[in-house]
Formats: structure tokens, C-alpha cells, sequence
């Protein structure tokens, strides 16, 4: 991630209510009755969308005073992302928990009324969201592609069935 001192050391001064921020604001996406489910149930097999979420806030910022890259930060929104693709997010839907982020760190920037070091911590922590929103738009796409590739063959495949159940085609295996 380059020098980025001022950032690490707000994220580390302040990693547990970023976590618990960011959080919050991300469960705001969902509908009010989704969001108190999400939130309830801390179990990875009753919730996985919640457990994902937080697994996924968790890595990222830990991630972050770890100093990883922007690609290993890009992993872990992976999981989350996949899902909003399968659940039919919109593409600015899927991809706004990144922004949450920001928006987070910008909210405790405000609360703490940092003197100048905002605006450096803004500046480290921008290019870093903008990668990050590159990156998880694109495995978006890519999960909506797999989606409709998949559909496709289901169609495909449903199709011949309803052919061969109609005698319009020949079976492959007799001949």
C-alpha cells in the first residue's frame, strides 16, 4: 500500500469502531426486517450473509494495519461480493460496501476532529478505495457472467429434454 503512516495509525487508534461503523452502514443497504436477521444471528450456517460480512470487515481492516496489498484487501470482499451478485444486487449495490469504508473512516475522521491529519488520511486512504472498487466491480461482472453461463446451460439443457421427451431428437448413446 506505499507509505501510508497517517492511515495505519488512525485505523489502528480507531479499529474497533470503524469495525462496528462500517458495519452498521452496510447492514443500512438491506431492508430493515433483513438487517435486525443479519444481525441477530452470529452463526456462519444460520447467517452466512452476516458472517460473511463481518468475516469479510474484519480481514479488511486487520488487512489494512497489516499493510497487504490492495489485491489481498480485494480477497477479502470476495465472498461478500459473490453474494450480492447471486442475490441480484445492483452493480452499485454490490460494490458499495467499499464505499462504506470510506465513508466510515470519514465519519470517525469527523467525530474525532482530527487537526489536518484528515485530509492525510483521506488522501492515503483514496487511491486504496478506488483500487479496491476496481476490483471488486470486476468480480461482480465476473459472477454475473457465471451466473448467466450457468442459466444458459440449464436452459440448454432443459430444452433437449423437452425435444427428446417429444421424440424430436435422436438420444446420442442409441444409433
Amino acid at each position: 500500500m506505499g507509505d501510508s503512516q497517517k492511515l495505519l495509525g488512525f485505523m489502528g487508534q480507531n479499529a474497533s469502531a470503524l469495525k462496528k461503523l462500517w458495519y452498521e452502514s452496510v447492514l443500512a443497504t438491506y431492508p430493515p426486517e433483513t438487517a435486525q436477521l443479519l444481525r441477530s444471528k452470529k452463526d456462519q450456517f444460520s447467517n452466512p450473509v452476516g458472517y460473511t460480512l463481518k468475516t469479510m470487515i474484519e480481514e479488511v481492516v486487520e488487512g489494512f494495519l497489516a499493510e497487504a496489498e490492495v489485491q489481498e484487501l480485494a480477497a477479502a470482499f470476495h465472498p461478500l461480493i459473490r453474494i450480492k451478485a447471486v442475490q441480484g444486487f445492483s452493480p452499485a449495490e454490490a460494490v458499495s460496501s467499499v464505499l462504506k469504508l470510506k465513508h466510515a473512516v470519514r465519519e470517525l475522521l469527523a467525530a474525532k476532529a482530527s487537526s489536518g491529519s484528515g485530509s492525510d488520511v483521506l488522501e492515503e486512504l483514496d487511491p486504496v478505495i478506488d483500487e479496491l472498487m476496481c476490483s471488486c466491480f470486476n468480480l461482480y461482472v465476473d459472477c454475473r457472467q457465471k451466473l448467466s453461463e450457468i442459466k444458459e446451460e440449464e436452459l440448454k439443457r432443459n430444452f433437449y429434454m423437452l425435444l427428446k421427451k417429444a421424440d424430436l431428437v435422436e438420444d446420442k448413446n442409441t444409433g
